[in-house]
């Protein structure tokens, strides 16, 4: 989708002139290859570019909540327009959630926006996560999830409920080291290392790529 103002396209999560990126999740990178690019600062280093972001006059971003980075697109005018891209209402462990603002004209993401989806309140899994892996903590357990966002996610839980510092990929290591640069530090050890090998020699926690779980 794209939205017209002061004469210029500005995509959202979508190839145009100008492009709004709300976060670093390789299906709203479609517009990584603009000339002019809006995101924010943790946004452009998860998606390795050295880069600041474009002012567009009218133009911010706010909290999306989603993951590190994630930002809401907020556009003033004749009216006001917001696009939430991807957002979590819920705070999370690292104190991200979404900002509500009013507006004229929203656009969202609507992955989940039937009544019939009803999540719990995150604090509630990390619970129900830490159990779970307390119960099984002679075994070897490995748990899937994104290697961008989710992982992080867990490896806090991990280290905040259970005092255990998971093994992850290196290229959730690489996300990890960004979220440490941003203050959000995160206790792993990579998969491959002499730290990891030596997790493995007794029962250790693992996050892999939910492909691989």
């Amino acid at each position: 989708m794209r939205l017209m103002h002061l004469n210029e396209e500005i995509g959202l999560d979508s190839p145009a002139p100008i492009s709004f990126i709300s976060h670093a999740h390789s299906d709203h990178l479609a517009g990584l290859k603009s000339e002019r690019i809006i995101a924010s600062p943790e946004t452009m280093a998860l998606c390795g570019f050295n880069k600041k972001s474009e002012n567009v006059e009218g133009a911010r971003m706010i909290e999306a909540g989603h993951i590190l980075g994630a930002r809401q697109f907020v556009l003033e005018n004749e009216q006001k327009i917001i696009y939430t891209g991807d957002i979590s209402l819920k705070e999370n462990i690292f104190g991200f959630k979404a900002k509500i603002e009013e507006c004229d004209r929203l656009i969202m993401e609507a992955t989940y926006s039937s009544p019939e989806y009803q999540f719990e309140n995150p604090f509630v899994v990390y619970e129900q996560i830490a159990k779970w892996v307390k119960e099984n903590e002679q075994a070897n357990i490995i748990i899937g999830a994104y290697e961008l966002g989710k992982a992080q996610e867990i490896a806090r839980v991990l280290n905040e409920y259970c005092g255990r510092a998971p093994i992850v990929t290196e290229k959730t290591e690489d996300f990890c080291a960004v979220y440490d640069s941003f203050g959000f530090k995160i206790d792993r050890v990579v998969v491959g290392s002499d730290e990891a090998e030596e997790e493995m020699s007794h029962p250790f926690v693992a996050i892999v790529p939910m492909r691989f779980a």
